[in-house]
């Protein structure tokens, strides 16, 4: 059976840590996929993701009335969601983070017209890189656990797992290039593979 893939691309730059990481991940995945940019200036529409701007629809009627690209990511017709992005002061970039905010229709959906939408079991990538990991995070949370504590949030309203062996963190981008760290670049590779 061919897999479905949604990647959610959420770096600013497309061909830079993290677009080389996906690019591993596309070229050895052999079932199809769907990629959403999460910034506007990457989208094929200039849609991007926007934040929720509380304007009460979805505690009227079913779903979202910003029209951008959630919509796709919450179309549920995914096996697996990778969430690719670079962290920028220990936190996932806005406008990856706009998703979890959006994840507020759910909410109002299910407390004001008890509408629950059940989602099909997916399976969760998460791609991280960083430039350095030198300072402790606020909260007494580190550099890693931060993110991931962000991008679980989002699996979990897609209805999405994510296990450890299919996390791949570089997180010293500016001491060891993305193309001369072996361990990722091959990490990356394996999770593709295991899905074929």
């Amino acid at each position: 059976m061919v897999k479905n893939a949604l990647i959610i691309f959420g770096s600013p730059n497309k061909n830079g840590d993290v677009g080389t990481l996906v690019k591993k991940f596309i070229d050895n995945f052999d079932g199809k996929i769907t990629i959403i940019n999460c910034f506007s200036h990457l989208s094929d529409k200039g849609k991007g993701i926007s934040p929720c701007v509380n304007c009460k629809y979805c505690s009227k009627k079913i779903g979202c009335c910003v029209q951008d690209d959630f919509q796709k990511i919450i179309e549920d017709s995914y096996d697996i969601v990778v969430l690719a992005a670079p962290i920028y002061d220990y936190i996932l970039p806005g406008p990856v983070m706009n998703i979890v905010s959006r994840f507020n229709s759910f909410w109002h959906n299910k407390r004001d017209l008890h509408i629950k939408p059940e989602r099909t079991k997916k399976t969760a990538v998460l791609i991280i890189t960083a430039g350095g990991t030198g300072v402790k995070a606020p909260c007494g949370l580190s550099n890693e656990s931060l993110p991931v504590f962000y991008a679980n949030w989002i699996f979990k309203g897609l209805n999405a797992t994510l296990y450890k062996k299919n996390t791949v963190m570089a997180l010293n981008c500016d001491f060891l290039p993305i193309e001369k760290n072996k361990k990722a670049i091959n990490s990356i590779i394996k999770i593709a593979k295991s899905f074929n």
